[in-house]
């Protein structure tokens, strides 16, 4: 039932989140992964299906993303094999499958996603929580993941997946002080350089008073 905690008598437990949802597994197995992505993939309102290595490989790093259509990604931090490539913010990624999983295209040894902003720093951020769970799942746009006794935000926005449509918002700043442009050097009078949730965070803090 939803809002219950896990038991022993549990497999797993998902935690849904309009259009993405958590699975923690009891027992974290190969073989229970395997079975529930083959289940998952079966869906066509699912999108994409992720998964930390190390929970169900012995000495696994990185992640994994499985899609119907696009196949299997395996993403490591580094340049650990033939195909890496650095991304728009430095950060170094090396793969093996398929890019189309995230949108992902290279072009003069810089990588960079379509409909998957920031794909694979997002993705590893994500997985890497302490309390992340075992599984994600993330629907494709249209669709929102619910339990039998929980609530969807039907004809409303909705977020949760990695999609564009879920990543990209506006910034606006109103009512900041004349001398805003000096308060903290990201801004430089007019926008961080980039626009991530990491980079607007200093400008908050600056505008409260709370920046280092």
């Amino acid at each position: 039932d939803a809002g219950t905690a896990m038991s022993d008598a549990d497999d797993l437990v998902v935690c849904p989140n309009l259009r993405a949802a958590q699975i923690y597994f009891h027992t974290p197995r190969q073989e229970y992964l395997e079975r529930v992505v083959a289940e998952l993939m079966r869906d066509e309102r699912i999108d994409q299906v992720l998964w930390s290595a190390e929970f169900f490989e012995e000495e696994g790093q990185g992640f994994h993303v499985v899609s119907q259509a696009r196949g299997r990604l395996h993403v490591r931090p580094g340049a650990s094999g033939p195909d890496h490539a650095t991304d728009e913010y430095g950060n170094v990624w090396s793969w093996t499958g398929n890019l189309e999983v995230v949108d992902g295209r290279v072009a003069d040894g810089v990588i960079t996603f379509g409909d998957y902003p920031n794909a694979f720093e997002r993705i590893n951020q994500m997985l890497n929580l302490d309390v992340a769970g075992h599984l994600w799942v993330t629907s494709k746009p249209g669709y929102e993941l619910c339990l039998a006794h929980t609530l969807i935000h039907a004809d409303g926005g909705s977020h949760g997946s990695l999609h564009v449509l879920d990543s990209v918002s506006p910034l606006w700043v109103a009512g900041a002080p004349a001398d805003f442009g000096p308060i903290h050097a990201a801004w430089q009078g007019t926008r961080p350089e980039n626009m991530r949730s990491v980079d607007v965070v200093p400008i908050c803090l600056a505008l409260l008073g709370m920046a280092e």
